[in-house]
């Protein structure tokens, strides 16, 4: 009996150790236009859908609603936040016209409170390194 319950175990710790493996590879689509996806590196990078880069690596947070994607950037030791309204975008948009950052904290939150979505929009995804 008790060999049975081991392997069980094991295999519930495998499919797992399989899904987390599958989330943490795969390109990951945000907001129906956005991919969330490691290139080159462990690091997680924004691609508009169609190959163009939106934010950096070391992406550890993204969160969106209907108009709004929200990103969490740690990079050499620093915080950095970014508001891209993705109604807007589009694959040959200037970066610069849909993207708003990099903003440290107190920016990032008086920009959410400037376009009304402070208190309705969060980071839903964490990535953990």
């Amino acid at each position: 009996m008790q060999s049975v319950h081991k392997k069980v175990i094991a295999i519930y710790f495998l499919i797992t150790l399989a899904n987390l493996c599958g989330m943490g590879c795969r390109p990951q689509l945000i907001a129906g236009k956005y991919l969330v996806e490691a290139v080159d590196s462990p690091d997680r990078c924004l691609y508009f859908y169609g190959g163009t880069g939106r934010i950096e690596p070391k992406i550890v947070s993204i969160g969106w609603n209907d108009r709004y994607v929200i990103v969490k950037q740690k990079k050499e030791g620093c915080v950095f936040y970014y508001i891209i309204e993705h109604t807007k975008d589009y694959v040959y948009a200037d970066v610069k016209d849909v993207v708003v950052g990099p903003l440290i904290e107190r920016e990032f939150v008086d920009k959410l409170k400037q376009i009304g979505v402070y208190s309705n929009l969060h980071f839903t995804i964490n990535y953990h390194f």
